[in-house]
């Protein structure tokens, strides 16, 4: 889309846009179900792994456009409905890890997987990373942010779902087979 645009073939981005956000989105529905694959580390069998995959494609694609729209003005008029996508993905996004992480877990492997990421090894990257770096402060500043305090709050966001998505896949491998 962005090389249709910078090549000023704006009329097929356009026509393309619908069909390219279609494809983010199974993609990213479509990574959880690889991880579902995995049988054997049980925190991937989570219900909530799609919901999961797919908030870190809109938060990230969304912090993404916010933090490019700096440096490239055709996005300037997307600012304003792309910090209420992430405000709104964001939230939702923190809603799901308090269930995710705040709940019981169907199976001990999964428990203790769930313990290493909220109470064990990655706790420091997960409560000040994730949550509190990568989407408080992120929430915080959005709403009334511009220019360069909005690009530092897309990078916040950004680091954030890498941090997430990090830890979601370490996690659940640290937890024994056997």
């Amino acid at each position: 889309w962005g090389g249709l645009k910078y090549v000023e073939l704006s009329v097929l981005a356009d026509l393309l846009i619908w069909s390219i956000l279609t494809l983010r989105v199974l993609l990213a529905v479509y990574t959880a179900l690889l991880f579902g694959q995995a049988k054997v580390r049980d925190l991937w069998q989570s219900p909530l792994l799609s919901l999961h995959m797919l908030l870190h494609s809109v938060v990230g694609g969304a912090a993404a456009l916010l933090l490019i729209s700096t440096f490239w003005s055709d996005l300037l008029p997307l600012i304003s409905a792309l910090k209420i996508i992430l405000f709104w993905s964001l939230v939702i996004q923190l809603l799901s890890f308090a269930t995710e992480f705040l709940s019981s877990h169907p199976t001990e492997d999964a428990r203790k997987a769930a313990h290493k990421i909220t109470r064990g090894t990655f706790r420091v990257t997960f409560w000040w990373g994730v949550v509190f770096c990568g989407n408080v402060i992120p929430l915080l500043f959005l709403i009334g942010s511009s220019g360069l305090i909005t690009a530092a709050v897309a990078a916040l966001v950004l680091l954030g779902v890498w941090l997430s998505v990090r830890i979601w896949v370490l996690a659940p491998q640290m937890v024994a087979l056997s």
